[in-house]
């Protein structure tokens, strides 16, 4: 029975996400039935709250706008996988390639709807973190359903099938 543990412990992918207690709690959830969930907040009642139970998600108490505090929450952790929701700041970008250093395959992006036009969207973060060795980049633009916001549940589900399809671009909603 040990080795059959171990060798699933193996097998379980290590994914971070970024703004999982909110909107892409459903997200979180999901990926945890067979994968190891790091999530970041700044709150650790929301942290606790969205564990629960479930030893599968583990949260890392931090607020990603202090990259000092970040470096030191994340040092010598590493991901399969990594879905970021960060706000647009003077410092986004920066903060996006820090927590991409940890990144062994996959950086899921998402953006609000300005995404989806490219005359709206700074393509820098972009840029910058795909420079990184071994990194695939995806921006998942969050849309619309018709004359309304998306519900979380729906992002949620679009997240996910972004992360499953791992297009360059993937548009969630309309």
């Amino acid at each position: 029975m040990g080795n059959l543990l171990l060798c699933y412990d193996k097998l379980m992918k290590r994914t971070l996400v970024i703004g999982g207690t909110g909107m892409l709690a459903g997200l979180v959830h999901h990926l945890a039935v067979y994968n190891q969930v790091y999530v970041i907040a700044r709150s650790e009642r929301a942290l606790k709250a969205l564990a629960g139970s479930n030893h599968n998600v583990i949260p890392i108490v931090a607020d990603y706008t202090h990259l000092e505090d970040l470096k030191q929450k994340l040092d010598g952790l590493t991901f399969d996988t990594i879905v970021a929701w960060i706000h647009s700041s003077p410092s986004s970008t920066e903060t996006a390639r820090t927590i991409a250093r940890h990144c062994q395959a996959n950086f899921f992006d998402i953006t609000g709807s300005d995404g989806r036009n490219p005359s709206h969207t700074s393509h820098e973060r972009e840029i910058k973190i795909s420079k990184l060795s071994g990194i695939a980049y995806h921006r998942v633009v969050l849309g619309s359903k018709g004359n309304r916001w998306l519900t979380n549940a729906e992002i949620s589900d679009g997240v996910l099938e972004a992360t499953e399809k791992k297009f360059p671009v993937f548009i969630v909603g309309e």
